[in-house]
């Protein structure tokens, strides 16, 4: 049994909202490792130099995306349609959210296997991820500090402003996978359109996702919200505990049916306390035997019960309007649970782009069609909503759909529902589903 953090390496963030220009900034994290997004640094949030790092001009009003990637593969022509494909993903979200400074991304478009050791075994591929590379915990206006992605408090406009880092988003994509880019042909039964992709990775680094998660069991049975502690000594292991944090995301998380909100479950489990801790044994140990602890394994059921948690604006009531996220795995996985949109209820439908499984074979374009052809494009009508509720900026006007490819094909019209239970955090490749995962 160990407690799932280190004191290099905490993770314990992300947070988003509507902040008024008097918001406190309470500390920063920077976040390195887009594949593993619970792994991050604390850092200074102002920088103790007198250069300033946190003035961004609009770059082009059509792409407020502006994207450095590392394409190392040895094929220019790929690397040319990985460029384009990040170009119209940054187009696409530009015309959803009306952005006053451009979001940052670090993409690098690398074989897993070849630099990481990390090859397909028994089926299973990573596609890749993305995370915010720095998370910014600030008192929301309901005076409870949540966590937000730089790219959201960038646009704030806040007062007392941390130092941000050159980069919004991390994102990491296996050149090792089988991609289908626009103007590639007939779309195969094994491929993946490589333009949804990115698309459902930047809009988790933009902040849906929960900080939700057992950071204290290896095998998972209990959920709380990131675990915060400082180390009270170099010279120990013994570290002070300053609570759970949520995210922004959470916010918004209730129960169903009974509307309850589970800001109000964090902060009765914020009722341990227990000061400083001498080893994270006895922070597990202690935490178990408490109260609070049944309170983290009913989260636990709730994660892992269909249709037992959703997303509601604060002071909604009506749980018919929720969006209804992923808790149908009856085995807990860590990226996919929660941080999803329920996949039976958003298949063919406006909204399918945050489901944690994605069809092979269809291109987005025909997702896009299948699901009624909205005039927003991918950014479906209730992720447009939820994209607000977090404090973004979204434009009234509909989306003109301008990326349809250049080749046309009716391979893989059907949407074949493929609700397989997953085997592991990331990505699972299985015979026509790929897992979407941060």
């Amino acid at each position: 049994m160990r407690l799932k953090f280190t004191f290099l390496s905490i993770f314990f963030i992300i947070n988003i909202l509507n902040v008024i220009a008097t918001t406190e900034v309470r500390s920063c994290w920077d976040h390195n490792d887009p594949l593993n997004p619970k792994e991050r640094i604390k850092v200074p949030c102002y920088s103790t130099t007198s250069e300033q790092s946190n003035d961004f001009e609009k770059r082009d009003d059509a792409n407020m995306f502006s994207v450095t990637l590392s394409c190392l593969v040895d094929d220019k022509t790929l690397c040319d349609k990985v460029q384009t494909a990040f170009n119209e993903a940054g187009r696409i979200i530009t015309e959803t959210i009306l952005l006053n400074t451009q979001v940052t991304v670090n993409a690098s478009f690398v074989d897993f296997c070849t630099e990481y050791q990390t090859c397909p075994t028994n089926g299973v591929i990573i596609l890749g991820g993305a995370s915010p590379a720095k998370t910014i915990e600030i008192t929301d206006d309901d005076g409870v500090d949540r966590l937000f992605p730089q790219s959201l408090v960038k646009q704030m406009n806040i007062s007392n402003s941390p130092t941000y880092s050159a980069f919004d988003i991390f994102a990491l994509f296996n050149s090792g996978a089988d991609y289908w880019f626009d103007g590639d042909g007939t779309i195969s039964s094994s491929q993946s359109d490589f333009l949804f992709v990115i698309l459902h990775e930047l809009i988790h680094g933009l902040g849906f996702t929960t900080g939700y998660d057992d950071y204290i069991n290896d095998v998972p049975e209990a959920l709380t919200p990131l675990v915060s502690v400082n180390q009270v000594s170099l010279l120990s292991d013994a570290f002070l505990f300053n609570g759970f944090v949520e995210y922004i995301f959470d916010k918004f998380m209730v129960v169903l049916p009974s509307g309850k909100r589970v800001t109000d479950i964090s902060k009765q489990l914020n009722n341990f306390t227990g000061g400083v801790f001498n080893s994270t044994n006895e922070f597990v140990s202690e935490f178990k035997a408490s109260p609070q602890y049944p309170l983290a394994e009913q989260m636990f059921t709730y994660a892992t019960t269909s249709n037992s948690l959703g997303l509601l604006p604060v002071g909604s009531n009506d749980i018919s309007k929720a969006i209804i996220l992923e808790t149908s795995l009856v085995k807990y996985v860590s990226g996919s649970s929660v941080s999803h949109v329920d996949y039976q209820t958003y298949s063919n439908t406006s909204d399918f782009l945050m489901r944690y499984l994605q069809n092979h074979g269809i291109r987005l374009s025909q997702f896009i069609k299948s699901g009624g052809d909205y005039s927003g494009g991918p950014i479906g009508p209730k992720l447009r909503l939820f994209l607000s509720w977090i404090g973004y900026t979204i434009r009234n006007e509909t989306v003109d759909i301008l990326y349809e490819p250049t080749t046309d094909n009716n391979n893989g019209e059907s949407n074949a529902h493929h609700n397989y239970p997953p085997t592991i955090i990331i990505l699972l490749l299985i015979t026509a589903s790929f897992f979407l995962w941060m």
